[in-house]
């Protein structure tokens, strides 16, 4: 987009953000926040009139609240400076302007349609499960390479589908945060989501379901090690590359380890999974990871079912996520920052999604100003 058009955007967000800092003082004070229990308690913390006074300070200055206040460790002594710390909306508005606003050619539509993602990996040599289904209207039809070779029609209905024996991830084809996704295997018995069904039952959820556009891909393997931490889920790494702004070259900016919670189908936050830094030169885990509990950020030492240090976990095939992940994003030239859900297999990696909008406030520090000058 050529920068006139998106001056009167930039106007309208300007005005819009002084209406909305009028109404969050009044969702700030309503919210708890400034009373949400700190996720360092072994610090002392400043008093309840210090903190209301920083958050506010922050919402008047920049027109949101941190929310990630107490999670970045802003609540406790030593100081910290607010000012080196972005916010959500402010966030979310820079990969806006510069992955689309700025951008020569809006490649975000790779990142967020599915069918799209797959084609454009495979294309380019890189691993990703294979997407050979997808459903709209309550029809499945057959995709790439995999489903034209065996079934010979333009549409398959859901009970023919049932008779071929496999395993197949099924999620949502515009679908965020996991929501929607389930596992159908079909044998000697079908079971969905682990669970055993008989077959009507599984026409009709499938029916159900497939009104919705759904992918359909391979169930991917992931490494032992990586499976140990929550068999249930795809534990993945997400990894923030960025390009340059002065070098224009892509570079690795952060990451964090996802792992799901317990019998839980997705390793993100919001479906109750936690999310830990990683020391990319030894590829072990951080001292703590970080969950939703409670109405607020929780922090953890252990792994809740293993009972072990979190800091004793090593990730395999790190540095070939992150290397794998420069490599394709230099593929896609007008994004500006991306993060990547990398997957760990036996041996190697594979990509399970990209984000254009990827939040930062999983990676325990938070998005620091400094850093993310450098490429949005």
């Amino acid at each position: 987009m050529k920068a006139q058009q998106y001056v009167p955007i930039i106007v309208l967000r300007k005005i819009k953000l002084f209406f909305i800092r009028i109404k969050d003082i009044v969702t700030l004070f309503k919210s708890g926040l400034i009373s949400e229990a700190s996720c360092y308690p072994e610090l002392p913390r400043k008093s309840k009139a210090s903190r209301a006074f920083q958050l506010l300070w922050y919402l008047l200055k920049y027109g949101e609240i941190l929310w990630q206040y107490n999670l970045y460790g802003l609540d406790v002594k030593p100081f910290k400076a607010m000012d080196e710390y972005i916010g959500n909306k402010e966030l979310m508005w820079r990969e806006f302007e510069y992955n689309i606003l700025r951008a020569k050619n809006d490649y975000t539509n790779i990142m967020r349609d599915k069918r799209l993602f797959y084609l454009f990996l495979r294309a380019n040599g890189f691993n990703t499960p294979a997407v050979f289904a997808y459903s709209k209207d309550g029809v499945i039809y057959p995709f790439g390479w995999r489903m034209t070779g065996e079934w010979d029609v333009d549409s398959i209905p859901v009970d023919s589908f049932l008779k071929k024996t496999g395993r197949y991830f099924c999620k949502p084809y515009n679908g965020k945060c996991g929501r929607g996704i389930f596992i159908l295997q079909v044998s000697d018995e079908i079971k969905i989501n682990g669970e055993v069904v008989d077959q009507e039952h599984a026409i009709d959820f499938l029916s159900s379901a497939f009104k919705d556009e759904y992918i359909i891909q391979d169930v991917l393997v992931q490494h032992p090690e990586m499976s140990a931490l929550n068999p249930s889920s795809v534990n993945t790494i997400r990894i923030i590359t960025g390009r340059n702004k002065k070098t224009k070259q892509v570079e690795f900016i952060t990451g964090f380890l996802r792992i799901g919670g317990k019998k839980s189908m997705t390793d993100n936050m919001a479906g109750g999974g936690m999310a830990v830094g990683i020391d990319f030169e030894t590829g072990y885990l951080k001292h703590y990871g970080y969950f939703f509990a409670d109405g607020g950020s929780r922090r953890i030492e252990e792994h809740p079912e293993l009972k072990i240090p979190l800091e004793t976990i090593q990730v395999p095939h790190l540095k070939e996520a992150i290397q794998t992940s420069i490599e394709l994003h230099e593929k896609l030239d007008d994004l500006q920052i991306i993060g990547w859900d990398v997957a760990v297999t036996e041996d190697s990696v594979s990509f399970i999604e990209g984000n254009d909008s990827p939040g930062l406030s999983q990676s325990n520090h938070g998005p620091k100003r400094r850093v993310i000058d450098q490429y949005i």
